[in-house]
């Protein structure tokens, strides 16, 4: 009984620190990166939207 107690708790504890590792070294930097990209390309998107109010506001003074 306590054998097959103790193997459940093994195999719970050895797939919570399975998936932990695999969250942190894989899945995460991943997600990371692809965040990043990203914010990158709202920033470059921003830039346009900015640059064209701008010329906007130009146009409509002259």
């Amino acid at each position: 009984m306590w054998l097959y107690l103790m193997l459940g708790v093994g195999l719970v504890l050895a797939t919570l620190v399975f998936h932990w590792l695999i969250w942190n070294l894989w899945i995460k930097p991943k997600l990371n990166k692809y965040a990043q990209e990203i914010e990158q390309q709202v920033k470059v998107q921003e830039d346009k939207i900015s640059a064209n109010k701008a010329s906007v506001i130009d146009i409509t003074e002259r």
